[in-house]
């Protein structure tokens, strides 16, 4: 019994070779290695600003924009209005070339708030000027206008021209 379990397992043993093949392939491989620049700005910083109440039934997202005067104006239909146009102060940054510009995507938002419901987004580097959108979305809590400071900070990615 012996002599066939071993002839078995033998036989078992070259089967599972006896299928193998050699073979030869060129394989390749690459790398894109970036060392980015690294660049420090200072705050997109909105000031203090003063709203009122236009339209208690609507629900959404207020935009205010800032351009780079600093000067904030009301970019679209919204709850809130400004009581005057808002001025605030736009970012500089170093580390950029002379003239360089880059604008960072909608979806990179630095959140003002835990609930994430003010945030800057649109966020745009031009004439040596950082500034942004401000936006702020309603649906039915008014704990926005309760006089806090809000700040907050992210880290995006972009490609400056």
């Amino acid at each position: 019994m012996r002599k066939y379990f071993l002839l078995s397992a033998v036989a078992l043993m070259a089967a599972s070779t006896a299928n193998a093949t050699d073979g030869t392939s060129n394989l390749k491989a690459s790398a894109t290695i970036i060392e980015p620049t690294i660049i420090e700005c200072t705050p997109i910083d909105f000031g203090t600003l003063y709203f009122g109440m236009t339209d208690s039934t609507y629900s959404g997202v207020s935009y205010f924009m800032m351009d780079v005067n600093g000067t904030i104006t009301n970019t679209s239909p919204s709850k809130y209005s400004l009581l005057f146009d808002g001025q605030g102060t736009p970012g500089t940054c170093t580390g950029l070339p002379d003239g360089a510009t880059f604008t960072v995507g909608d979806d990179n938002k630095i959140y003002l708030d835990e609930a994430e419901k003010i945030f800057v987004n649109s966020i745009k580097y031009a004439d040596g000027k950082l500034t942004g959108k401000l936006s702020i979305y309603y649906d039915g809590d008014d704990t926005v206008l309760d006089g806090s400071e809000l700040t907050g900070t992210a880290v995006v990615q972009f490609t400056y021209e």
